[in-house]
């Protein structure tokens, strides 16, 4: 996602991509250390996207003089994992089990 796209979302949405994708980085991560992750950029494509999302809340939060994280607080509670599943490949709502079904898979 593109930085004029991530300013054109709400903050909640702002918020909860940024979960998002640290729920696919951690994913990402644990199939790279068992070696099922097939494209090992996916990774540093991830990083990079968690920090321009946390840029544009900063840059929120100091526009409306917010202490630091306070949209990540503030809408965090409202995050659903399963909706960043969904795009992860895993139909569970569970993380843990889609990340132990995408392993045995592998090892199949």
């Amino acid at each position: 996602m593109t930085n004029d796209e991530l300013r054109g979302l709400s903050d909640k949405e702002l918020v909860h991509y940024e979960l998002g994708c640290e729920r696919s980085l951690t994913n990402a991560v644990l199939r790279l250390r068992v070696q099922t992750l097939e494209n090992t950029n996916q990774v540093r494509v991830l990083r990079r996207s968690i920090a321009r999302a946390r840029t544009e809340q900063r840059q929120r939060e100091l526009a409306q003089g917010l202490p630091k994280s306070t949209l990540l607080h503030t809408h965090r509670q409202d995050f659903r994992p399963e909706a960043a599943l969904q795009s992860g490949g895993a139909s569970s709502g569970d993380f843990l089990s889609g990340v132990a079904a995408q392993m045995q898979a592998a090892e199949d």
